[in-house]
């Protein structure tokens, strides 16, 4: 019965779209939520999860008491889940590329990305830092042409 899904109600296996936690896009699944449609804060897991609105109990960390009540899914809502395969076969790519001896980077704006090992501030960065492919490390950027191009 683990395996099962409690069907609504109302809207039976109430099916929600997903979004990509990384990108924002469409994800790529349908949750099956049944009548787990109310979102809960977790003060044990320091996680948002989403269960029967009846539970006291975590799904995730499995602790009792711990769920802070945030409201009901509505009936149209897409739900935050995993990355698309956009981005992971993105992340693969940045992670070849700082094996390769390029740096992660990450902007004050938002933006992240990579830096090619072609570029003289990868050599200037591992060099700093002491930290030689293909181990991983990075920066953050005061600015990057991301907030540039929005600055104009």
């Amino acid at each position: 019965m683990s395996n099962s899904i409690l069907l609504h109600k109302e809207k039976g296996i109430n099916p929600h779209m997903t979004i990509c936690s990384r990108c924002g896009g469409d994800g790529e699944e349908i949750l099956l939520l049944g009548t787990s449609d109310t979102k809960f804060y977790c003060s044990g897991c320091s996680q948002n999860v989403i269960a029967p609105a009846r539970t006291n109990k975590c799904p995730n960390c499995r602790r009792y008491d711990t769920l802070d009540l945030i409201g009901t899914i509505d009936d149209w809502e897409k739900i935050t889940t995993g990355i698309c395969s956009k981005c992971e076969k993105e992340l693969k790519e940045h992670k070849k590329v700082v094996s390769e001896g390029g740096i992660y980077f990450r902007c004050k704006c938002g933006a992240e990305g990579v830096i090619k090992p072609s570029n003289k501030i990868c050599k200037d960065v591992r060099d700093k830092m002491n930290i030689q492919a293909p181990k991983p490390c990075g920066v953050e950027l005061p600015s990057c042409p991301a907030c540039e191009d929005k600055n104009g």
